[in-house]
């Protein structure tokens, strides 16, 4: 869920509200503004970081930090990007005028594809001069095929990013196009039961939950990790604390060099452990033995399981909250396309973009915990987050805007939490057990099922 692009999501939401609309506009205008919505942000951001650049002080961790909060502020360029496609969709008729055939937007699927295209190639443009932008802050300017071959790298892992998160949103719309094609009965059934389709995307996000190990083998080539020692040694120490997973696979990052790790996978027979080959490489092996511990901290407190719970807690509490809320702020707009889109995306925004990197934080520092406790080695783990950082070139702090929508404490935050932990402060021991925000979510969701049966679901599905 970190990874969830929401603008590439929002425009998604406001291509679903908007939906066709007719205009005597020429196709070459609509062209010309399509291309224009398309590149100039990205433009625009290139120039943003190429004058910024020449003012980065020559002090490291300064360089990291101001560089850290130009690629954080480029978000600016991605929502113009945004601004643009959605009046595209409203004044021109995009894509409707440019595609006239119905055969493209017969399925919903095609439709959302076609619709989001040059959103996504914006993003990922900008997604890219963020990438350049980091490669000169640390190393300077690079041999132009040396470049070349890094954005390549880069515009496939950014394509990926951005695509992957959105598997579960696509399985819905491909199952609602097939139920398209049904005969007329369960269309009908399908009308007297509308909460139906809620548990079609549970069912399809419990289904991407299983197989999230398949969909991040996708980001990068993998293999077994093959150090012998080493893979004995976690082994041990899984099999010490009763953790239960089904391999661990080094992801080769290439000439990227990406120093990070990962687990995925509800089920232990198909959860995977994920080690990139950079973190392989510069790390000693107590080091990625706190790494991974770390990651096995998330098994051990269901984190996995947790999310999932989040997830669905998200999609059964929509109807609620459109009742109470939703309804009355749309009368007041007369029903609006553009009030059901905002309302939408703020309580999107609410759910993954406040309260997920809230739950996730805590989350962060339980496994950190656990990954002190299980190896007894806080000293190497603070070394691995240093080293961490210093590699991915990421800033040891965060500014307060930055912290509140992050999914992880900043380093310096998990060091002074380590530090706690070790002198046993009593406010770090809550950590040592299943979290209060997780027991609140796991009873909320059985009683969020159950009332999403109670009330009229028809006027929203």
């Amino acid at each position: 869920m970190g990874h969830v692009n929401f603008v590439l999501v929002a425009g998604i939401i406001f291509t679903g509200v908007i939906g066709p609309r007719q205009h005597e506009i020429a196709i070459s205008l609509a062209i010309v503004s399509i291309l224009s919505t398309m590149l100039i942000p990205p433009i625009l951001a290139h120039i943003y970081c190429k004058t910024f650049l020449s003012f980065l002080p020559n002090d490291r961790q300064k360089r990291i930090q101001r560089s850290y909060d130009i690629k954080k502020s480029l978000i600016l360029f991605e929502i113009l990007i945004l601004i643009g496609y959605v009046l595209n969709l409203y004044f021109i008729g995009y894509p409707y005028r440019l595609f006239s055939s119905s055969v493209l937007f017969s399925f919903l699927i095609t439709e959302i594809v076609i619709s989001v295209l040059p959103l996504l190639i914006g993003i990922i443009l900008i997604r890219i001069v963020a990438f350049e932008f980091d490669q000169q802050a640390q190393i300077g300017t690079r041999n132009s095929n040396q470049l070349s071959k890094n954005r390549n790298e880069m515009f496939n892992l950014q394509t990926k990013l951005l695509l992957l998160p959105l598997v579960p949103m696509c399985l819905y719309y491909i199952v609602l196009d097939s139920l398209v094609l049904m005969p007329k009965s369960v269309h009908l059934f399908l009308e007297a039961h509308p909460w139906v389709a809620l548990f079609l995307m549970a069912s399809t996000i419990l289904a991407v939950f299983i197989y999230a190990p398949l969909l991040l083998g996708l980001l990068w080539p993998t293999y077994p990790l093959e150090n012998d020692k080493l893979a004995n040694r976690l082994r041990e120490l899984a099999r010490q604390n009763g953790i239960k997973y089904g391999g661990i696979v080094v992801w080769q990052t290439g000439s990227l060099k990406i120093a990070n790790a990962a687990v995925a996978g509800l089920l232990p027979r198909s959860r995977k452990i994920f080690l990139t080959d950079t973190l392989l490489e510069n790390f000693s092996t107590r080091e990625v033995e706190t790494v991974v511990a770390h990651e096995f901290g998330h098994i051990h407190y269901k984190h996995i399981w947790t999310y999932f719970a989040f997830s669905l807690t998200y999609f059964f509490s929509y109807p609620l909250l459109y009742k109470v809320v939703g309804e009355p702020i749309l009368k007041l707009f007369d029903h609006s396309p553009f009030a059901l889109a905002f309302y939408t995306i703020a309580f999107l925004l609410m759910f993954f973009v406040l309260i997920f990197p809230f739950l996730s934080r805590r989350f962060e520092h339980q496994a950190d915990l656990y990954a002190i406790k299980t190896t007894q080695q806080p000293t190497w783990f603070k070394q691995a987050l240093w080293h961490l950082g210093g590699i991915n070139f990421v800033p040891p702090s965060a500014r307060w805007f930055v912290r509140l929508f992050s999914t992880h404490p900043s380093i310096e935050n998990r060091l002074e939490f380590i530090d706690r932990a070790c002198s046993d402060d009593p406010s770090t021991r809550r950590y040592e057990r299943y979290l209060i925000e997780a027991k609140i979510l796991l009873i909320l969701l059985p009683l969020l099922i159950c009332l999403t049966q109670i009330i009229n679901l028809t006027s929203i599905y």
